[in-house]
């Protein structure tokens, strides 16, 4: 079936139920959550849900609300993970993060937001005891100045090894002080080969890439990581790179992932999306240029598919064995807010005809794909719904 079956849809929403007042599986159940939200500490009443699920299949939410950073596993009590209060960045292109170890570790990570505009310091904060304690949070970047260090990524391999990276601007900031030109930030990275509890020297992965879009991160067979972004190329062209890994701390030289000639001197804020399945690549992203406009997808042995119409953005892949799902926001005839879904299940060769899962009148947050290792999920946060959560295919379907 295209959505999983009613009985385990039920079980599914009453979990969800727990965990925030305002949840509808279907967009035609809708909740106003503005007045279910007053003082309640929950996913849906905050900003930036994130969900993910751990080793076990449970269900968890890291977000952003009343000045802290909050976690909450299915059928738990929601947690602070950072004791005293910081303003976070908490939109959709820049939002907390939580990750899991191979012993269910929890990793969360976030962008920390000085009082002054546009600046950032990533941090990262873990727990050992599945979400009971977390640890003291601490400060990633190791240019302390109050600048932009953003947007951060985060992927843990099977042997535990945790990746980070970020955009930093502190090339830039010296090339002022020098009164030299920069064009851009620059990626900077990490690793941590003991579980979170200490990192590698603050490593600059390419200089020049574009200061205000998410980065796509997955690992490749090797267990390394893959890294899709925006790069600043000659002549002011934003258009997508990729960096991969020889080892840990040996990147490869930055291979241009996208032709589409997008000329801007700005920020197109609409950060990429990166599948790695083996060695193969799966990676959407938009773009305004010479060569294509819109959101597309592309298998790194194919051509680019463009997906939907003008409006279509904030794209996400998700693969899970020969599935292969892409969702991205767009608006329909009635200038509602639509998810719509395009779907292969052999490994990206042939596509299902788009459909259209869920749709909203009012705001709404960047659409999200998360795995529980059997089936695909669509979360979705909007201000009329709540979060919603509806499985999109199974290996087994």
């Amino acid at each position: 079936g295209f959505l999983m079956s009613y009985r385990a849809l039920a079980c599914l929403t009453l979990t969800l139920l727990a965990m925030s007042s305002a949840v509808s599986a279907h967009s035609a159940h809708s909740h106003n959550t503005n007045a279910a939200c007053e003082d309640r500490i929950a996913p849906a009443c905050g900003r930036a849900p994130t969900p993910a699920f751990d080793h076990d299949g449970k269900l968890w939410w890291v977000w952003y609300q009343q000045d802290h950073i909050r976690v909450q596993r299915q059928g738990g009590q929601p947690r602070i993970v950072n004791p005293e209060p910081e303003a976070v960045d908490d939109q959709g292109e820049d939002r907390p993060q939580i990750a899991f170890g191979p012993d269910n570790q929890i990793y969360l990570l976030w962008t920390q937001k000085p009082d002054k505009p546009w600046t950032g310091h990533i941090r990262f904060s873990r727990s050992l005891d599945g979400g009971n304690s977390f640890s003291e949070p601490v400060t990633i970047n190791d240019d302390r100045r109050t600048i932009a260090h953003r947007f951060p990524a985060m992927v843990v391999n099977d042997n535990g090894e945790l990746f980070l990276v970020w955009v930093d601007k502190r090339d830039q900031q010296n090339a002022k002080d020098a009164g030299q030109d920069y064009v851009g930030a620059a990626l900077y990275y990490t690793h941590s080969t003991d579980h979170g509890a200490s990192f590698a020297r603050n490593q600059r992965l390419a200089a020049h890439s574009c200061e205000c879009c998410r980065l796509a991160m997955s690992i490749d067979e090797q267990g390394l990581p893959v890294i899709l972004y925006r790069q600043v190329f000659t002549g002011g062209i934003r258009d997508h790179a990729l960096i991969r890994f020889q080892d840990a701390t040996t990147p490869q030289p930055v291979e241009r992932a996208s032709d589409d000639q997008w000329q801007l001197n700005g920020c197109p804020h609409h950060g990429p999306a990166l599948a790695m399945d083996g060695d193969r690549r799966h990676q959407l992203w938009f773009t305004a240029g010479k060569k294509r406009q819109g959101l597309f997808y592309q298998r790194s042995d194919g051509a680019p598919i463009k997906l939907g119409g003008p409006a279509a953005a904030h794209g996400q892949v998700a693969v899970l064995g020969d599935i292969v799902a892409l969702v991205w926001k767009d608006l329909d005839e009635a200038n509602r807010s639509v998810i719509r879904l395009k779907l292969s299940r052999d490994g990206g060769a042939h596509w299902a005809d788009v459909r259209t899962l869920l749709h909203t009148r009012n705001g709404s947050d960047h659409p999200l794909l998360i795995s529980n290792g059997e089936q695909i999920f669509l979360a979705w946060r909007t201000d009329d719904e709540g979060n919603q959560l509806v499985a999109i295919s199974g290996e087994h379907q």
